[in-house]
């Protein structure tokens, strides 16, 4: 039974019409009524308050691919027997319309139907638990699950029932029993029918041709000689379906041949394509393209398909190159040149593969070409000259060309290449290019710094080490590994490492030597020393030189105390943050010398790790430098007066020849200090406090000012700032939240307690010593009214880091490479001066960063006497620096003369880094400790 493409159109129409009963209602309201009666049977579900009336039922088509959306009624187009899966019924409750409300666990009966007739050919079926739409049989119904639906499939009639070239429009239709009022156990229908069309065409049969990216015909141009896989030709039926066993498809061409295939053709398959390639011929004509006819055909049955496709072959320009090498235009006699590369090109078609090179070097000379030197080919074996290979696969054939020995001048040679093949259409075509060939010249000895300092880029004091490095090169600069360097030097020693009082020996496989030079003992001016190397290289004596600068030690800088902190202070009342130091002038902390301190009007009390020691006046220096105290102004005072603290270096020990003998130097230092009857002071922070850079990091400052009989005084104060530290910092202060510029005085009241009015804080943004300075204004005049002062002082600093993000050490530990053993020539111990650097992490140096220096592993050699690191520790100066010394050992009994041992000496800083608030990074240097020769 079949029906006509025209009944589509009249049979959708009634869908519509039956769908208008899919919101329930009683069955009068229904067009066609075997389409919306209810039966008498009941649902199930707890779904309170639900009834036919105002429920929904619908039928929902597959998901169509191409759009992502499902297929609406009467759009979607089957194939008879076929089975289609992805078809949804689904149960609502439409009380609320705006928001539906899936209905679970009601029965729904599933039909097909032919007009109004249920049709029993076809069958909505519920898939199986796998998924699967069943062979046969199958459920015709399921219960809703938790979103209201039911999945079904669609199982079309056989082509029996639907002729060629004809369709058949069929109704799936779903329904559900609902309750007819809420709490009845009188039910009603509740349906939805969906349109789907079978249809059965005519099966014919086509075939087409492309190219290998979907070109049409015409499209497609392939050089002569040339092949292009790719090609399809596509075997299509208008069912889709193509007959068992898949057909053969013939292939010829008008020139040329079918490749990547049989000669033939060949079977599609299962798609109905075909692939196939196309060999060029060549064209009659070396100026015009020719076109090439591809045809392809098959019979299916008793019916015969054929398809042409034309494409153009062109005969194209082949051109013959030689690449030399980077660099190898030319060469020294006896040299092999490698990578020479030969290739023949097609334009616009690639490399030609498969077509033999003939190459030849040769000195032309009136016209004739004399071969010189031979071709090595990379893989193995020397192939003469000339020469005729194959190219290889990838179109390029590479050579190596060696060039004639012992030439006695410089020599032209000619390299030429051609290549001739009718079975790629390649006619012939040659190449050529030149290459300079030179007489060896001659070697050198060369002398740089270990570093690869050029001669007179290094420096030497007395008893230091410097390393050389001697390479020797021959005339083409090539390193000469094995050749017997001797060494000698105009003043002071050379010394090959690991061979004690050796003076020659050969360089290694790298051409090099190296080799240590040992500077005089004395010094007495600044002078150079010329160190010689001397050779053979190819047969040539060769010598070389480098010129060292020999620099006098500079006398110890002279030591110099200086006395810092609050200039004003209160009778009876303890006044800190008052420190001794005593630095050398180039900046350098003098550690454990006895400094003796005193006061007049006053006592003084000396603080020891910041812990003050009663009745002690009496401390040796940190490894800063530094001894902290605090002055009590004498308690009878009743006048304003002044406090003379005075500090002196204590007699008898090694520093006071030096303070007496020099006359730069300052051992003894007074201060003077203000003892107001009133108390004017900053009771925080405490002299020296140290805070992290930054605005965010402001330091809070703390004032009082009282009378002698304690009463408070609300005056206003004038507060300045200034700035000691590394680079150009921002800094000043902060009165609320209102940054001050660092040249601007501020006034600030205080209240009836005597403190401030309004919070103050001072900041920096670099590392630095900022002190603050608080002077007495009586009635907030323009100027300061009286003689009160008050200072404070903060010490900012940065925060430390391993290494910047650009990569550079933030941390950096300088030390000599080599060091010789105590005692120098004049009996006294030696020193090597140690620097650690310390910058942030924009490089910028850290000022005040605290650092120590330690030996983290001790000398390697056992008798070691008297090593040590002095200063232990200190701040870095404004550029970040921060120096101390390695006092060398002498060895009991003492080393064997040359015998070397090595130290590791570690500098570290101790800071803020992110949330650390006590990180620590260190750099490590390994000095090597020499026994000189004598």
């Amino acid at each position: 039974m079949t029906l006509k493409a025209s009944l589509r159109a009249v049979l959708l129409a009634l869908v519509g019409l039956v769908s208008g009963c899919g919101g329930g209602g009683d069955s009068g309201s229904c067009l066609i009524t075997d389409f919306c009666d209810g039966g008498s049977s009941s649902g199930g579900g707890t779904n309170s308050g639900v009834t036919a009336a105002k429920s929904r039922l619908r039928v929902l088509g597959p998901i169509n691919e191409s759009t992502g959306d499902r297929y609406g009624s009467g759009q979607l187009v089957v194939a008879p027997s076929s089975r289609t899966i992805g078809f949804v019924a689904r149960l609502e409750d439409i009380r609320n319309t705006n928001n539906p409300r899936p209905l679970a666990g009601y029965d729904v009966n599933l039909d097909v139907l032919l007009s109004d007739t249920l049709y029993t050919r076809a069958r909505s079926v519920v898939l199986s638990s796998d998924g699967v739409c069943p062979a046969s049989g199958g459920a015709r119904g399921a219960t809703t699950n938790a979103d209201g639906e039911v999945t079904f499939c669609f199982v079309a009639p056989s082509t029996t029932e639907v002729s060629a070239g004809d369709e058949i429009a069929l109704s799936l239709r779903a329904t559900a029993m609902l309750p007819t009022a809420v709490g009845s156990t009188t039910t009603q229908a509740v349906r939805q029918v969906y349109t789907v069309i079978v249809e059965n065409p005519s099966n014919t049969y086509s075939l087409s041709i492309a190219g290998p990216n979907g070109e049409p015909t015409d499209a497609v141009t392939i050089g002569a000689g040339e092949t292009l896989n790719g090609f399809t030709a596509t075997l299509e039926s208008e069912t889709g379906v193509l007959p068992t066993p898949r057909p053969f498809v013939r292939l010829v061409s008008s020139l040329g041949d079918i490749v990547s295939t049989t000669a033939s053709g060949g079977t599609v398959n299962s798609a109905g394509v075909l692939t196939f390639g196309y060999q060029a011929g060549c064209p009659e004509s070396t100026t015009t393209e020719e076109v090439v006819t591809l045809t392809a055909s098959a019979t299916i049955g008793d019916q015969a398909v054929e398809q042409e496709y034309n494409l153009n072959v062109a005969r194209r320009t082949t051109t013959l190159s030689i690449v030399l090498p980077s660099g190898g235009s030319s060469m020294y006699s006896g040299d092999t040149l490698q990578g020479l590369n030969y290739r023949l090109v097609r334009t616009g078609g690639g490399s030609v593969t498969g077509t033999p090179i003939t190459v030849q070097a040769a000195v032309v000379t009136n016209g004739i070409s004399t071969p010189v030197g031979s071709f090595i080919e990379p893989v193995s074996g020397d192939f003469g000259n000339p020469l005729t290979l194959p190219a290889p696969s990838t179109g390029t054939l590479v050579l190596n060309y060696q060039a004639e020995s012992g030439l006695r001048s410089n020599q032209t040679v000619t390299l030429t290449a051609g290549a001739s093949d009718d079975t790629t259409c390649i006619r012939s075509t040659a190449a050529s290019k030149t290459l300079q060939v030179q007489q060896k010249g001659t070697g050198s000895l060369v002398l740089l710094g270990d570093s690869g300092e050029p001669s007179g880029g290094l420096s030497l004091g007395q008893d230091e080490i410097g390393s050389l490095v001697v390479r020797a090169l021959d005339g083409r600069g090539n390193a000469v590994p094995s050749v017997a360097i001797t060494m000698s030097a105009s003043t002071g020693t050379v010394e090959i490492p690991g061979s004690p009082g050796a003076t020659t020996a050969t360089t290694g496989a790298d051409g090099s030597l190296l080799v240590d030079y040992l500077a005089p003992s004395t010094i007495a001016e600044e002078s150079s020393a010329t160190v010689t190397a001397s050779g053979t290289v190819d047969g040539r004596a060769l010598t070389g030189s480098y010129k060292i600068l020999l620099i006098p030690p500079t006398p110890p800088s002279a030591p110099v105390l200086s006395l810092s902190g609050p200039s004003e202070a209160s009778p009876g009342a303890e006044r800190t943050g008052y420190l001794a130091r005593l630095l050398r002038l180039d900046g350098t902390a003098v550690e454990g010398v006895t400094l003796n301190l005193s006061a007049t009007n006053g006592t003084v009390t000396v603080y020891e790790s910041g812990t003050p020691r009663p009745g002690i006046s009496s401390l040796a220096t940190d490894a800063t430098g530094k001894v902290a105290f605090s002055l009590t102004p004498s308690s009878s005072i009743s006048a304003d007066a002044t406090a003379v603290v005075t500090g002196t270096v204590a007699s008898g020990q090694a520093v006071s020849a030096e303070c007496s003998s020099n006359a730069d130097a300052v051992c003894t230092r007074s201060s003077n200090v203000t003892v107001r009857q009133d108390s004017f002071e900053f009771t925080a922070p405490a002299y020296g406090t140290a805070v992290p850079v930054g605005s965010v990091n402001a330091q809070a400052l703390s004032f009082a000012w009282k009378t002698t009989e304690g009463g408070s005084v609300a005056e206003c104060i004038d507060l300045s700032v200034s700035f000691t530290g590394a680079g150009d910092a921002s800094y000043g202060l902060i009165v609320g939240s209102d940054p001050t510029p660092q040249t601007q005085k501020r006034r600030a009241q205080l209240n009836a307690s005597g403190a401030f009015s309004t919070p103050i804080s001072v900041y920096s943004d670099r590392s630095g010593f900022l002190e603050i300075t608080a002077r007495e204004n009586r009635g907030c005049a323009a100027t300061a009214s009286g003689p009160l002062t008050a200072t404070t002082g903060v010490q900012f600093f940065d925060e430390v880091c391993g290494t910047t993000s650009d990569g550079r050490n933030c941390i950096d530990l300088g030390a000599p490479v080599r060091v010789f053993t105590s005692p120098d020539s004049s009996g006294a111990q030696r020193a090597a001066t140690l620097t650690l650097d310390v910058r942030n992490n924009a490089y910028q140096p850290i000022d005040g960063a605290q650092v120590s220096f330690t030996i983290t592993s001790p000398v390697s050699c056992a008798g070691a006497l008297n090593e040590r690191v002095f200063p232990g520790g200190g701040t870095t100066n404004a550029n970040g620096t921060a120096t101390s010394q390695y006092f060398v050992p002498n060895f009991s009994p003492q080393l064997a003369d040359g015998t070397s041992c090595e130290v590791e000496i570690q500098g570290c800083v101790r800071g803020r880094s992110g949330s650390d608030p006590d990180a620590v990074f260190c750099s490590t240097r390994t000095i090597i400790v020499q026994q000189p020769t004598p």
